[in-house]
């Protein structure tokens, strides 16, 4: 019997390579890890399986949605554990930082007996969380593992200059409230507003920070927008790729920007390859400027309209505040004279620290968790209950063929065979790999 780790993606862009490097890790020391989408693991795999470990946040955003108390069941049921970890664990708006901390990290869900760790980004997130004493035994630094693969000197990026032809310029968007795909939660949906009056705020505190939010992000937008039409229309001779932000919508920018034959739009390759293939990486007070500055490449924070003080985000890199400063920052991209970024916000973020890698520390605890668990192949087959029944009715009949009408359904982000093209491109030799209900079952191969 060995140790049998879940691992749920919920955005396929943005996890789904990460999700595959730290199973890649697990599986060295003996680990079966299985990976797919939050729901089918929870109401398929996790029922068949005794003494599970959960790795990863819950369902839904913030834990208190009845599928995540079904989560939280089902763990306690199979003897599970869970290392609750975010996706969002870190930067949040300084004037609801510790708001947006309790939101995502509920200290009363977090003392389920189920949660065996609460593994939080940074020791900032850690020395507020210590506070409740039900759970300051709980709280542990992990970082967030994601990022260790723009630092990682045995991570396998994909050189992306041989795609594009030559050198880069990276631009970054983070605007779904100005450009949101269809299909995902807006700004003014009910769930955003189920999210605030959960954690015990008010309908006008919501209403306020959502409209503060919205007026904000779309000010930027337009500023953020209009700068880079100037930059790359006086910069014909380089090649920018425009990143739009995974829940923004392309479409605007495939045609705003369709006349420039020096300008491609493309989200659909991994940030990290992005950006540790390019020359410089622009962004707007976005995550993905604290992970260019972990990559150390040379970074520029564009923030045109009064700055969000977003924590961790808004000092990444060179703070240009207008059209003249942008493109004096970046002729030193043309001279050569870019300096790379100074490192700072360790205590947000852990992974900043020079030497500290996530997936060590993930390995080393998963290693000694006290617990062996076992799959039960006839369980999985055979014992079938409703939420097994509606899983498989959504995820293999009607999305199938929802995807034939080009469908933008956010649950179509991905299949099986996009996870097994991620062990091919990425050429994971020791992984010997499985389709089991559309997801990614991984363990060593035995040579």
């Amino acid at each position: 019997m060995k140790k049998v780790v879940l691992i749920p993606i919920e955005s396929f862009k943005r996890d789904a390579l990460s999700r595959v490097y730290l199973g890649n890790e697990l599986i060295k020391m003996g680990v079966e890890v299985i990976i797919g989408h939050p729901e089918i693991l929870s109401n398929i795999i996790l029922p068949s399986v005794e003494k599970p470990i959960w790795l990863g946040r819950f369902i839904s955003l913030t834990g208190d949605k009845p599928e995540d108390k079904k989560l939280l069941k089902s763990l306690n049921k199979k003897k599970g554990k869970m290392y609750y970890l975010h996706d969002e664990g870190a930067f949040y708006a300084d004037d609801n930082y510790y708001e947006a901390i309790e939101m995502l990290h509920n200290p009363r869900l977090m003392a389920d007996d189920a949660v065996k760790k609460v593994c939080v980004w940074g020791d900032y997130q850690k020395n507020y969380l210590d506070k409740y004493k039900k759970i300051k035994e709980k709280v542990t630094v992990t970082g967030m593992y994601r990022f260790d693969m723009l630092k990682d000197p045995k991570f396998k990026f994909k050189n992306l200059k041989k795609k594009y032809g030559k050198s880069y310029t990276l631009i970054n968007t983070r605007f779904p409230e100005a450009n949101l795909l269809d299909g995902e939660v807006g700004i003014f949906d009910k769930r955003t507003m189920s999210h605030y009056i959960s954690s015990g705020l008010s309908k006008e505190h919501g209403l306020y920070d959502m409209f503060k939010v919205w007026k904000s992000i779309n000010e930027s937008f337009t500023h953020f927008v209009y700068s880079i039409y100037k930059l790359v229309s006086e910069n014909k001779e380089m090649l920018f790729i425009i990143r739009p932000h995974p829940v923004e919508s392309p479409d605007f920018y495939k045609k705003a920007f369709g006349y420039f034959s020096n300008v491609i739009i493309d989200n659909e390759e991994n940030i990290s390859d992005h950006i540790l293939s390019s020359d410089l990486v622009i962004h707007n007070e976005c995550t993905t400027g604290v992970e260019s500055v972990i990559a150390n490449k040379p970074t520029i924070n564009f923030v045109a309209t009064k700055q969000k003080n977003i924590v961790g985000t808004s000092d990444s890199g060179v703070l240009v505040k207008n059209y003249k400063e942008l493109l004096k920052t970046f002729e030193g991209l043309k001279n050569k004279k870019l300096t790379n970024p100074v490192i700072q916000n360790q205590k947000y973020l852990a992974n900043l620290e020079k030497n500290f890698l996530s997936n060590h520390k993930f390995v080393d605890m998963i290693s000694n968790e006290n617990t062996y668990s076992k799959i039960s192949k006839l369980n999985l087959y055979l014992f079938w209950n409703y939420a097994k029944l509606k899983t498989v009715i959504k995820f293999l009949l009607i999305l199938p063929l929802l995807k034939l009408f080009n469908s933008n359904d956010k649950l179509l982000q991905y299949s099986f065979t996009d996870l097994k093209k991620i062990i091919v491109e990425r050429n994971y030799e020791e992984l010997n790999s499985f389709k089991l209900f559309n997801s990614l079952y991984i363990r060593l191969k035995k040579y």
